[in-house]
């Protein structure tokens, strides 16, 4: 497996690089130092990863990641020094890195501890070997997936007795959290009912995924213990898994080893089971088969599931999955969904639904 490093500081460079020069199954490419190398070197050298910096010499690493994803498209992981802070243009582009084409971003190594270097080599590694199985495709910037129409339709009109749609869950993984950014942008102020988000985030990370989306002139809260639903956004924290309970929002612990966190399929089996038919579900981008299993639990109990356009996916294994169940689940582009969102938010208002 060939990977390229790209990063101008020493000190992070020599970090990284005793983590994969230890590993026999890795290839390490040459260094690239600016966000120049690191396109020529992703034509010529052709690297299954990139591990990429997000402030570079000449241009920035977004620039970079949609040069490569436009003209030599592979799986790129950012490094990113935002973490648990919002502050600063590194935590703009850690979020707008996923817009351009990244797969996952990771906190740049800090701590000189025993402890410190291998979690993060493991972490590292086991993210490393993930991603290089991942077929990313070709992008063409300036991206906009509004044009990508979908094979069916979500019908016009919300209907009323019991399909009323009372609270939103979304799911995202790979590529969500533009999709996410898009969707809010989508409903216009105030928001009339509750939407609960899982996504797939580095833990350290999910504070400023929340006030990035918060950009959108919603009220996005990182959510908390018995916290009350009420009509804002919700995003679950990283470490453990965000469900619905009697008492408001509660969490589920994440056991030793459990690589996906927060599980989608919790947060909607439980919506499913305090909301029955007042959920809407949504499974946006990502890798694997997380929401699946809570798409079911929400269509047994009444509600409604509608799955992103595996189309317009960077990597669509989860609406691919949850499609699977079949004709009861819904399928639409993010432009799509994001209309149909406004419109139910509209219609709660108006007080024709719920």
């Amino acid at each position: 497996m060939k990977v390229l490093l790209v990063e101008d500081s020493m000190v992070v460079a020599r970090y990284v690089l005793s983590v994969l020069e230890d590993e026999e199954a890795i290839t390490v490419l040459p260094q690239a130092k600016n966000g120049s190398e690191a396109v020529e070197y992703a034509k010529v050298q052709r690297p299954d990863v990139i591990l990429m910096d997000l402030i570079l010499p000449d241009f920035s690493g977004i620039e970079a990641i949609r040069r490569i994803m436009a003209e030599a498209p592979v799986p790129i992981i950012v490094l990113s020094g935002a973490v648990e802070s919002s502050e600063g243009s590194e935590d703009e582009l850690t979020f707008e890195s996923f817009n351009a084409g990244a797969v996952k971003v990771l906190a740049k190594p800090k701590g000189v501890e025993p402890e410190d270097y291998r979690n993060f080599r493991a972490q590292l590694l086991r993210t490393i070997r993930i991603f290089s199985q991942v077929k990313v495709v070709r992008r063409s910037f300036p991206q906009n997936d509004d044009h990508i129409a979908s094979g069916q339709k979500l019908s016009d009109t919300i209907e009323a007795g019991d399909n009323q749609c009372k609270l939103i869950v979304m799911g995202s993984s790979t590529g969500g959290p533009s999709v996410l950014k898009s969707l809010l942008k989508s409903i216009e102020k105030p928001l009339n009912l509750p939407v609960l988000i899982s996504q797939h985030i580095t833990h350290g990370f999910e504070q400023g995924l929340a006030d990035w989306l918060g950009r959108t002139g919603h009220e996005v809260i990182l959510a908390t213990e018995e916290m009350a639903v009420e009509n804002k956004v919700y995003v679950s924290p990283a470490d453990r898994h965000m469900v619905i309970s009697e008492n408001g929002i509660s969490f589920e612990p994440k056991t030793p080893g459990e690589f996906i966190c927060p599980e989608i399929d919790r947060l909607f089996v439980s919506a499913a089971k305090h909301c029955g038919s007042g959920v809407a579900g949504i499974v946006l981008c990502g890798m694997g088969s997380d929401g699946t299993k809570g798409a079911r639990a929400v269509l047994r109990g009444g509600g409604r599931i509608i799955a992103q356009e595996p189309d317009t996916c960077i990597v669509s294994s989860m609406p691919d999955s949850v499609i699977e169940i079949g004709s009861d689940v819904e399928v639409a582009a993010p432009n799509e969904i994001g209309r149909w969102l406004a419109d139910l938010n509209t219609k709660q208002k108006a007080g024709t639904v719920g």
